[in-house]
């Protein structure tokens, strides 16, 4: 047999694609494994404590959930200006009120799986403003790519926190540029990816600059979840919040789920028990914190959506970006 003909060897072993998708499904096994077994463990202590307490205690809390959804603004806020920012460097410039309408529009589609909600506001940039619809992913997925960057980035910083101090903040900008530098790199020898991108366009200042400013909702989300947990959880440091929220990203993203759906939930609140919070506490926190950073948005993308289709849809005499 010849070990060098393709035709001998195609049947030896399953394609690459094959064992990854066998991995995949296996991670994605375990993940919803343990968010069951949370999941029941939530329905428990919903079902054996008395909440008028725990109730009464989180009413006189309200300028705390006032002060985490402006913190949650920020952070959608920052969001919006990194993705506009993207979108400058490919040539297209909304105005302000449809590109803050636009952005926001995106958050309607929260419930879809596997972060492809943002790809939906990609395919509305492009239907009512006549972009192209590759150049409007490709800002998408730039914008993607800087969240889960920063995400590894902030967490590394964050992990020093508590030995190295100055280093923590310094730690996020070196990855975010170490990163930046060997993804341009190694799209400069994959072909397909090089043309995809502007010459030199993840070596460019302003590139690192929207990057860095991506990091900056990972520690806004850390400090909402802080808030709310620091008065139930006295031993909760900042940088256990910030831990949490750049891993959770991932564990959404692996469980396959629409926006995390359950297994946000079920992670925070593991790692919140894990940290000592008393169990009467998680599911109101819990759920204060996913109000205030996911349910609260989505009824707004769609007000959003509607008015964008509304002031600025093609049957208004089909609007171009400037």
């Amino acid at each position: 047999m010849d070990v060098n003909d393709p035709s001998e060897n195609k049947d030896c072993s399953p394609p690459l694609s094959l064992l990854n998708g066998r991995w995949a499904g296996r991670i994605r096994l375990v993940v919803l494994a343990v968010f069951a077994a949370l999941t029941g463990y939530g329905i428990y202590v919903l079902v054996t404590h008395d909440w008028q307490d725990v109730a009464a205690f989180w009413l006189t809390r309200r300028r705390l959930l006032l002060a985490g959804f402006m913190l949650a603004s920020l952070d959608v806020f920052t969001d919006g200006l990194v993705w506009n920012g993207i979108l400058r460097q490919h040539g297209i410039r909304l105005g302000p009120v449809r590109g803050l309408l636009l952005f926001l529009s995106g958050y309607a589609g929260h419930f879809m799986p596997v972060q492809l909600g943002r790809f939906f506001r990609a395919t509305e940039l492009s239907r009512l403003y006549g972009v192209s619809l590759a150049t409007a992913t490709k800002a998408e997925i730039t914008l993607l790519a800087f969240i889960m960057i920063t995400s590894v980035a902030v967490f590394c910083g964050a992990f020093l926190w508590p030995w190295l101090f100055a280093l923590s903040f310094a730690v996020p900008l070196v990855l975010t540029a170490m990163a930046l530098f060997v993804l341009g790199f190694l799209f400069r020898w994959i072909r397909g990816l090089s043309v995809q991108l502007p010459e030199g366009y993840l070596r460019r200042p302003s590139t690192l600059v929207l990057c860095m400013v991506t990091g900056i909702g990972w520690f806004i989300n850390g400090c909402i979840l802080f808030l709310i947990f620091r008065g139930v959880n006295e031993a909760l440091q900042i940088h256990h919040a910030i831990m949490i929220m750049t891993s959770n990203l991932f564990i959404g993203v692996v469980s396959g789920l629409p926006g995390g759906l359950g297994i946000t939930e079920s992670y925070i609140g593991g790692m919140m028990y894990w940290l000592s919070t008393p169990p009467e506490h998680l599911v109101i926190a819990v759920a204060a914190f996913r109000i205030l950073t996911f349910w609260l948005w989505i009824p707004i993308g769609w007000i959003a959506l509607l008015l964008n289709g509304l002031l600025y849809g093609r049957n208004k005499g089909s609007r171009k970006p400037e």
